[in-house]
């Protein structure tokens, strides 16, 4: 079964990702986690959902729930998992999240169908945020440094950005390998404005 986490080196569990889950034979063994938050709420809890995801190159009616962590349950219920370590939404940094590419409804089935052009777009309890497609590449399950706060792998990253990532198994149905794919903050806005119009745009 694909878990769809980046596998976590022991030197690295320490610092960005210490909410990544392992490997181990067949088992999902989850690193207690950090409480973070969003905005000015309070701390986040393990499985709480705290946003959605509009992508609309997987299609113009999807919409999926952000949950905080990478457990077997936020994944396959919620659906797609934020890497507890890794910053949030707009924050300088790297927002990482995983989710499957074809068990609980395939979330990030289409990863690999991103191209230039596409955004992704992040919603809270208050802002809208939006994301330009940067790049995708296929790496090693042991391969972490895709969710750094400047993603190794991704051409140009450099500190101070505001980057989004994507990561899931590839080929579809097989856990041999990993797909990253990379975005940078491009504009964010309060919901009470309402849908971010390129979003409006790209769903036509």
């Amino acid at each position: 079964m694909c878990l769809n986490v980046i596998e976590m080196k022991s030197s690295y569990l320490s610092t960005v990702a210490v909410a990544c889950a392992l490997l181990i034979g067949a088992t999902l063994v989850p690193i207690p986690a950090k409480a973070v938050s969003v905005g000015d709420s309070m701390p986040l809890k393990a499985g709480q959902v705290f946003a959605r995801l509009y992508v609309p190159r997987y299609g113009k009616t999807y919409v999926r729930k952000i949950a905080e962590g990478t457990s077997a349950s936020v994944l396959n219920g919620p659906g797609l998992g934020h890497y507890t370590e890794t910053q949030m939404p707009g924050d300088e940094g790297n927002f990482a999240i995983a989710g499957h590419r074809a068990a609980n409804g395939g979330p990030m089935l289409k990863i690999d169908k991103l191209h230039a052009g596409d955004y992704a777009f992040v919603k809270t309890s208050d802002t809208w945020y939006t994301y330009k497609w940067l790049g995708t590449k296929v790496v090693k399950p042991t391969n972490v440094g895709v969710i750094y706060p400047i993603p190794v792998g991704l051409a140009g990253a450099a500190s101070g950005g505001h980057y989004m990532t994507f990561t899931s198994c590839t080929p579809v149905h097989v856990n041999t390998f990993r797909i990253a794919a990379w975005f940078e903050l491009e504009a964010e806005q309060p919901v009470s404005e309402g849908q971010p119009q390129l979003l409006t745009d790209q769903l036509k």
